[in-house]
């Protein structure tokens, strides 16, 4: 006992260890969740030299004292920390006569299943004693028997029965009870120290020490890390699956799959390392995240068996780094299922533009803008809620106005809306904000000569059925919202005439008989010959023989060839069916009125 209270001090007065592993000095055994490095010692006693009437004047003993650490430098440091601090020390220590401390051994092992490094040191301590014997002047008032159990009546004593359970003996000694019952089993098996409820009572601290059933107690679990697996699986967004860290006992795991049985979203099982022990799992700087991962909607049992092959192929120079993996973890998070869009619903479309997203595995831009102030360009793609993304066009604007150069059709079909003249583009930034129209951005149209174009690969036949979401700030003179390119035989126009009323010509024309009205709309035009008819905002307006011509391009916004009768307001939306949507066209109108808050 003295020999360890010297030793504990002179470590602990030692700057040197201090720095390396502070105050992570155990005798005998390790707290469970200590972090590295640290030192364990145990210091085991010889026989002294005894005298007639007297205590021993010298004590000997030998002192293992073991450096832990993750890191082999680390772990040769605090031995060469440790041997400066105790090796040919003596004096009085802490209250103990220290005569000599010597350094004997050294070795320095990798215990695999840790994933530590241990330094092992050994030492000859000799402490020297003064007093004499103290007289015994009382004896416990019970009886007691002492038992030869070991069949050998010359060998040592190894059992002794008390008649009431209990031992009082004066000085250090305490009196123990263990609930009527004698001591049956003095071995190291958990559970057979008594039995569990019985309380040892210790008199000098009073302290209440309750037996524990250690059988019933499943120690692979790390009860810290079982409840907060146990947390995060009770509705939060990513679960800790598998936690996995080395522990002096060799356990320290704690996993529980949680079920994709039913799951419609993308399963993501995410595999993660850390070099130190019993890391803490919500500190990310903690962790770093295994090179190769396992692919989405992998099962628990195909991510937790890549878990455990990346733990000899995280680093390949680990090893000779002493940085070897000594906690791991799987994380599972879900990535909702992405909900239909338009065109997802209501497929088939011939071009398509927007300033949302129209379909939901679109990867492509929402549109190509131009910043006025020097003519740089920048595609412009869609937010996280599939909106135009107004802040990447005011970063790209710098105070300057903005205007667009290509709309991106987002039908598939590579049918992009172009204009490639300065002068004839329509504006999406003012220089201060990003045009909007009751909420939503749009894209401003002059009057005089803004417009896109694009040509079809070869002529769309009828039926062709065209959707558009546009306001228009006048009704007075010659207005097209969109025409075919060839201006004689392969155009559909959608105007507003010199009478100011909606018309609608494929090769004849059938007119609205109420005037058209300013302000935004949704206008679905279907051209199919004789069966022709046109709607705002669900409402009919005309119907009748259009005509039959096809359609070999299209021009937002003006006549074709000629550029004239520009449009004068703004258009958000823009969609063409190559095939008749009569039957959908309730459902279409209702999903674009959804957006835009039209009606």
């Amino acid at each position: 006992m003295e020999i360890g209270k010297a030793v504990y001090k002179l470590l602990k007065d030692s700057a040197d260890v201090g720095a390396i592993c502070a105050d992570r000095i155990y005798p005998e055994m390790a707290q469970q969740d200590v972090d590295v490095p640290f030192i364990v010692y145990t210091v085991i006693d010889t026989t002294p030299s005894g005298t007639k009437n007297a205590t021993s004047k010298l004590d000997t003993g030998r002192v293992e004292l073991y450096c832990i650490s993750d890191d082999y430098e680390q772990a040769m440091n605090l031995g060469i920390a440790v041997r400066s601090a105790l090796d040919r020390q003596s004096g009085t220590i802490s209250a103990v006569e220290v005569q000599s401390i010597d350094f004997d051994t050294s070795d320095i092992q990798f215990d695999p299943d840790q994933r530590v490094y241990v330094l092992e040191q050994t030492y000859d301590v000799r402490i020297q004693r003064t007093g004499t014997a103290q007289v015994v002047s009382q004896f416990p008032g019970n009886t007691f028997t002492v038992e030869e159990v070991d069949g050998d009546p010359s060998g040592a004593v190894n059992k002794l029965v008390f008649s009431n359970g209990s031992v009082s003996i004066t000085d250090r000694t305490a009196t123990i009870t263990t609930g009527g019952g004698a001591f049956t089993d003095l071995s190291d098996t958990p559970g057979t120290l008594g039995t569990a409820g019985q309380v040892v009572a210790v008199n000098t601290g009073g302290t209440a020490l309750e037996f524990v059933d250690q059988s019933a107690v499943d120690v692979q679990y790390h009860g810290r890390y079982d409840t907060e697996a146990e947390t995060e699986r009770s509705g939060a967004t990513a679960t800790l699956e598998v936690y996995y860290t080395a522990r002096p006992d060799g356990d320290g795991f704690a996993e529980s799959e949680v079920s994709d049985t039913g799951v419609t979203d993308t399963i993501n099982r995410t595999l993660y390392y850390s070099t130190k022990y019993l890391a803490d799992p919500d500190t990310v700087a903690d962790w770093t995240e295994y090179t190769t991962q396992p692919a989405d909607n992998a099962t628990f049992a195909t991510a937790k068996a890549a878990l455990l092959a990346g733990l000899n192929e995280t680093d390949a120079t680990a090893e000779t780094r002493g940085t070897l993996p000594l906690s791991l973890k799987m994380v599972r998070t879900t990535t909702a299922a992405s909900q239909d869009l338009l065109l997802d619903t209501y497929t088939g479309a011939a071009a398509a533009y927007s300033v949302r997203k129209l379909d939901k595995d679109y990867t492509g831009s929402c549109m190509r803008i131009r910043r006025a102030s020097d003519d740089a360009e920048a595609d412009i793609g869609f937010d996280s809620n599939g909106d135009l993304d107004t802040s990447a066009i005011g970063t790209h604007a710098s105070g300057s106005a903005c205007f667009v150069t290509t709309w991106y059709d987002q039908s598939g079909n590579a049918n992009n809306a172009t204009q490639s003249t300065a002068g004839n583009q329509p504006q999406i930034y003012n220089g201060t904000a990003v045009i909007t129209l009751n909420g939503k951005p749009a894209l401003d149209f002059d009057g005089s000569n803004d417009h896109f174009k694009m040509l079809f690969s070869s002529d769309l036949a009828q039926p062709g059925h065209h959707f558009s979401v546009a306001a228009n700030d006048t009704t007075s003179g010659f207005k097209i919202l969109f025409s075919g390119n060839n201006n004689t035989s392969k155009r559909h126009q959608y105007e507003i005439n010199t009478s100011g009323k909606w018309t609608f010509y494929a090769g004849s024309s059938i007119t609205a008989t109420a005037s058209a009205t300013t302000g935004q709309h949704l206008h679905s035009v279907l051209a199919n010959g004789s069966s022709s008819n046109f709607y705002e905002d669900a409402t009919l307006l005309a119907s009748g023989n259009a005509g039959t011509f096809p359609l070999d391009g299209l021009t937002i916004g003006a006549r074709a060839v000629t550029e004239a009768s520009a449009w004068f307001g703004t258009i958000q939306e823009y969609v063409l069916w190559g095939a008749d949507q009569s039957s959908n066209r309730t459902g279409i109108e209702t999903d674009i009125n959804g957006y835009f808050s039209i009606y």
